[in-house]
């Protein structure tokens, strides 16, 4: 802080710069008002400048920013947080992309249930098992075909996936895993539905595997195998018992129970 000696430096003044006053006689050097005027106002900036100092380095102590330490100190605390939250989070999304589309197969899987007995026909669930999509369809009676879901009278699905195909989620495909026996009380043996028929009923789609309801709404030739989507953890299953009773299962990938869902 820099100090500035008003006493001092009014003596200056008054010895270089005598202020005479035109009612003295000449001679007469004593100070007058004017004088101590100086002197004050010397005083006066001597003070206006230490206060403004004062509040400059308390402005600057308050602004002072995050040491080196503080800033490793936050770095390293959100890294733990990152490589604990991270693995869970993936470990979420992927249960929660196979589970809806088991969910949504199966869903599906019981509107061609519904389909086959409303429109007193034949409907299936189409899995593909190449194009990772399914989707409904049903028998148009009147242009001899099968007819996807939702689309316009006398559209004919030709064996193609078709624009009305739901697309499983990303990381999950049709398979198996290493999964040995199928659910408790549903096929004899773990396998995929049989493959799909084209519109001659006769011939299969390579590919593909479906399960078909009569007008019923009972599964055709007795119990199908099953619909199975796999991820890199588990295997989902979605069955058809004898009396159209649709369910849906889990179970390890590597291998294990099957749990109901």
């Amino acid at each position: 802080m820099e100090v500035i000696d008003c006493t001092r430096l009014s003596v200056t003044v008054l010895l270089k710069s005598p202020a005479v006053s035109r009612s003295k006689p000449a001679g007469d050097y004593s100070s007058d008002g004017a004088d101590l005027s100086v002197t004050m106002v010397f005083t006066h900036s001597k003070r206006m400048r230490s206060s403004s100092n004062s509040h400059l380095h308390a402005r600057l102590r308050s602004q002072r920013g995050f040491s080196l330490l503080e800033l490793l100190i936050v770095i390293l605390i959100s890294g733990i947080l990152a490589a604990v939250a991270i693995p869970q989070y993936v470990t979420i999304v992927r249960n929660q992309r196979i589970r809806g589309d088991a969910h949504s197969l199966a869903g599906n899987t019981s509107v061609a249930k519904m389909r086959a007995g409303a429109d007193f026909t034949q409907a299936r669930i189409y899995l593909d098992l190449a194009a990772n999509s399914f989707r409904v369809d049903d028998w148009d009676q009147t242009n001899n075909c099968w007819h996807p879901d939702t689309t316009a009278a006398g559209t004919c699905a030709n064996g193609t996936p078709g624009r009305t195909a739901i697309l499983l989620s990303e990381g999950v495909t049709p398979g198996l895993g290493g999964v040995g026996a199928p659910p408790p009380n549903t096929t004899a043996g773990l396998s995929q539905a049989s493959p799909c028929t084209d519109n001659t009923r006769v011939g299969t789609v390579a590919g593909t595997a479906c399960i078909v309801f009569n007008s019923r709404g009972m599964p055709l030739n007795g119990v199908p195998g099953g619909l199975y989507i796999r991820d890199t953890k588990n295997v989902y299953g979605v069955t058809v018992n004898a009396s159209g009773m649709v369910q849906t299962w889990s179970a390890p990938l590597s291998g294990g129970g099957w749990t109901h869902q």
